[in-house]
């Protein structure tokens, strides 16, 4: 690389009439860059090429037609079943730089039940039905069973240092766990049962007469209505007969439909009660956390509790909105 010195004093010399030999001589310069310096070129260095890509074209053709299928049948697509069902002789890193280019991300998939177009109806009528008739969720109960695992939850998260390995231990085999049963009522509070694993039709009727009745005739006398949703215990021939016996009221609920109840938001709260301390390890703690955990959410979490009902309404109309959907209101 030439100063600007050398090359005005280049220039100079060759308005004076000076040959580009001569003033190579007088400025040290090749005549080469003499003549370039005068004539004013400039030097472009011609890059070298660098290597082929790995995925030509019709690689890549492949690979567009091979994911579109896969998505179309609801497969996993992953950079090692790619490279085996395509038949390209690359690394599974080189497939994954190419589905980033993509904007295509390896990320969980979440789990959701599937709707027919049937459940996608009754959920848009119950929806708009509700909200004409603006049925009192101010006195409605709410319920649903759940079963915490000793191994807790599966999508357990935290903030961690960029080089901090975090585990939390799991039994070899399984390592059990306890059905729970809770309502929430409109004021905020919880009421919970611990079931058994195979808790039955008739264990629900004795449930319903002991525990939920008492419960709601004491703070709501003959005015509310309660909600559960459709699964076999609750839908059992002697369980709807001891209810109309009973004069029960029970509001029609939609088929797969969790996002829409209550119980589902409570159930978050608990967990993260519940798992938020060390690991447990025997089905002892992971009792005493569940009754440590209903008392923490009914001293503390009323409030947020009331807020649910407060907002149900909003629900609704994300339900409407999402042309019956699943939604993920929280």
């Amino acid at each position: 690389m030439k100063t600007e010195e050398e090359k005005n004093r280049a220039l100079n010399l060759r308005k004076e009439g000076k040959s580009y030999k001569l003033i190579s001589k007088l400025t040290k310069l090749s005549v080469d860059c003499v003549r370039g310096i005068c004539l004013q070129r400039t030097v472009t260095r011609k890059m070298k090429p660098g290597p082929k890509p790995k995925i030509n074209a019709a690689y890549k053709l492949r690979l567009k037609r091979k994911i579109s299928s896969l998505h179309g049948n609801g497969e996993k697509v992953n950079s090692t079943k790619l490279i085996r069902e395509c038949q390209i002789p690359v690394s599974r890193f080189t497939i994954a730089r190419y589905l980033k280019q993509q904007s295509l991300r390896y990320k969980k998939i979440n789990k959701c039940l599937p709707l027919k177009a049937v459940d996608l109806e009754k959920r848009r009528y119950l929806a708009r039905k509700w909200l004409a008739e603006n049925h009192q969720w101010e006195r409605t109960i709410f319920s649903d069973e759940k079963w915490f695992s000793i191994d807790g939850p599966d999508d357990w998260r935290s903030y961690v240092y960029k080089n901090q390995k975090v585990y939390r231990p799991r039994h070899q085999k399984k390592g059990g766990g306890i059905m729970v049963w809770a309502m929430v009522l409109p004021n905020g509070l919880l009421t919970f049962r611990l079931l058994q694993r195979d808790f039955k039709s008739k264990q629900y009727i004795d449930l319903l007469s002991e525990t939920i009745v008492p419960i709601c005739k004491l703070n709501y006398g003959n005015m509310y209505w309660f909600q559960q949703d459709n699964s076999r215990i609750h839908t059992a021939k002697i369980v709807k007969k001891w209810m109309d016996d009973a004069c029960f009221p029970v509001i029609d609920w939609p088929a797969r439909s969790p996002d829409i109840n209550l119980m589902e938001n409570v159930w978050k709260i608990l967990e993260d009660t519940i798992y938020d301390r060390s690991p447990i390890v025997c089905i002892d703690d992971l009792k005493e956390e569940i009754i440590k955990g209903f008392f923490t959410i009914n001293s503390t979490k009323r409030p947020t509790i009331i807020h649910l009902y407060d907002s149900f309404r909003l629900r609704l109309l994300n339900v409407i909105e999402n042309k019956g959907k699943q939604i993920n209101f929280s």
